[in-house]
């Protein structure tokens, strides 16, 4: 037993389950956790300029190394700038350990006029949240954090709040604090496995099969799956299919890999000639398949770790609930005896389908293809490029070439402007020692820009690229599209020359994208904050 206060124990609770890095703001409803961590150098400090950011960059942060993303907020306006971030790592199931304050509890939901006070924060927060908890006192704290810890670990990673009142946190008090006798419960937990029945009948069904095909979403990248979904498409001669969150789930540069593409003529073709799909962490979004246009095949395997997912978009013909790689390797191992001979190669088929999705692009946007290479030749492929919602970041969704898991990370889902810079700060935060590239429009950059200064003073060497068309450039878009006319979409931008000097950035302008390679190459051995603005080659 140890005497503590309520925000001591939050620290060594955190401690005590590996945690290395945390993101936030104190403010005069956290002290006591802040106070704390001067006493625990093993956990690092992040402060933002807001506390969308905070989110932001756990997020970065977690997608980079697989880790849990923690946040540490005060409650009423702390917790609500913060929930955009939060909604968007709900959205690609991202594991974060959102920490927020109460008001003291005997106020809390009383609505007395207590400052900060933000009625009903739980039920705020949780429809982005898969737990979400009120601690009542300190004693609890340890238990709590371990719990939520191991609910992430073993499950689908989604955020997890726990609110702290005031007087909780500042109540000192004996506290049990758990012996460091064994791992901790983040890194000791097991992930379901599957039924062995199910498993029969999947091998049976994709056995069968003369064209079968492969989907790889998200849950695949969390499990790290690579190894077992390449094994069984080498197997079974099943081409891989990637949705956006499962880009780096197996490198983009093997044989039998597709991609992320377009729904084309080609792709519609092998969709529709597929007599088994196998899909496997994925849930099927309307962004993946296109509002629900895929002709998905009837005998369809689905594997996901969430039973809420199987069968929600699409009818599963067996649905299997299991974590990604676990149900892969027992997958595999049930197919081995079933498939006494190599069968025949699908590798000229699925080269002719990834040749066919490039003239559609080049004739689209020629621009973004030729970035998106000059991209992918400076970055090697353990480095990692973070995007936003802007042309770019489209075409890179489905043309940029992804060879490692957790080296592309983009807002899908909820689909959030500003998330690029300050979640590539934190992939940076959690791998140093790789080079993190950040896309973004300068509509997109002006919502989060302001973490130039949280950049500064870590000296993180995010390289921030900015495609500028003086505008919402996708809205303005649609807007023409539709109706042949647009309102407020061209904006008054920033001299980002002057604004990276204002903030101690290094930055450059170049004239177009013969450039990029040597601005990129610069910028990398300069290995601190660094602005790249780029005119949208249409803008020229």
């Amino acid at each position: 037993m140890l005497k503590l206060s309520g925000g001591q124990a939050v620290v060594k609770a955190l401690a005590a389950q590996g945690v290395k890095a945390v993101f936030g703001i104190p403010g005069v409803h956290n002290l006591d956790i802040y106070d704390a961590l001067l006493d625990t150098p093993e956990i690092a400090h992040y402060v933002v300029r807001h506390e969308q950011s905070a989110s932001f960059m756990a997020d970065g942060y977690a997608r980079a190394t697989g880790e849990v993303g923690v946040v540490l907020l005060i409650t009423g306006p702390g917790l609500t700038n913060a929930l955009t971030g939060i909604a968007q790592a709900y959205s690609d199931s991202s594991p974060l350990l959102v920490i927020s304050s109460q008001v003291a509890s005997p106020l809390a939901d009383k609505e007395r006029g207590s400052l900060h006070e933000l009625r009903d924060q739980l039920g705020v927060v949780r429809p982005v949240t898969i737990y979400n908890q009120r601690i009542a006192r300190p004693e609890d704290i340890f238990p709590a954090v371990e719990a939520a810890l191991k609910c992430i670990a073993e499950g689908r990673p989604r955020p997890i709040h726990l609110e702290i009142p005031t007087d909780v946190l500042e109540a000192i008090t004996e506290i049990a604090v758990p012996e460091p006798d064994g791992p901790p419960a983040s890194t000791s937990c097991r992930r379901p496995g599957p039924d062995e029945a199910r498993i029969r009948r999947a091998a049976d069904l994709l056995v069968r099969a003369e064209h079968p095909l492969m989907l790889a979403g998200g849950g695949c990248v969390t499990a790290e799956a690579g190894q077992e979904l390449l094994a069984i498409a080498d197997l079974l001669q099943a081409p891989i299919l990637l949705t956006g969150n499962g880009k780096g789930a197996v490198p983009e540069d093997h044989p039998l890999v597709l991609g992320n593409l377009s729904y084309d003529e080609a792709l519609a073709d092998l969709m529709q000639k597929s007599d088994a799909l196998l899909a496997v962490g994925t849930r099927f979004s309307a962004m993946s398949t296109r509002g629900f246009s895929w002709p998905v095949p009837q005998r369809l395997v689905h594997i996901d770790i969430d039973p809420a997912e199987i069968g929600r978009n699409y009818p599963a013909k067996v649905g299997i609930v299991s974590d990604a790689r676990l149900g892969l390797a027992a997958l595999y191992e049930a197919l081995q005896s079933w498939v006494p001979e190599p069968r025949p190669s699908r590798t000229a088929e699925a080269a002719e389908i990834r040749a066919s999705a490039r003239p559609t692009l080049m004739g689209e946007g020629p621009w973004e293809m030729a970035a998106l290479k000059v991209i992918r030749d400076a970055l090697a492929p353990e480095d990692i490029l973070v995007n936003d919602m802007t042309m770019l970041s489209y075409a890179a969704a489905r043309y940029y070439p992804v060879l490692r898991p957790r080296t592309f990370m983009a807002p899908r889902g909820y689909g959030t402007l500003g998330f690029s810079y300050p979640a590539a700060l934190g992939a940076q935060v959690g791998r140093p020692d790789r080079r993190v590239v950040s896309i973004a429009g300068d509509g997109g950059f002006l919502f989060t820009g302001v973490e130039l200064a949280t950049a500064v003073q870590y000296q993180l060497p995010v390289v921030a690229l900015i495609v500028n068309n003086q505008g919402y450039g996708v809205v303005k878009r649609n807007q023409m599209r539709r109706f042949g006319r647009s309102i407020d979409v061209d904006l008054h931008t920033p001299d980002y020359l002057k604004m990276a000097e204002a903030f101690g950035v290094a930055a450059e302008r170049i004239s177009g994208i013969d450039a990029l390679g040597s601005a990129l190459e610069r910028a990398f051995q300069e290995r601190r904050p660094y602005i790249i603005e780029m005119p949208e080659p249409d803008q020229l």
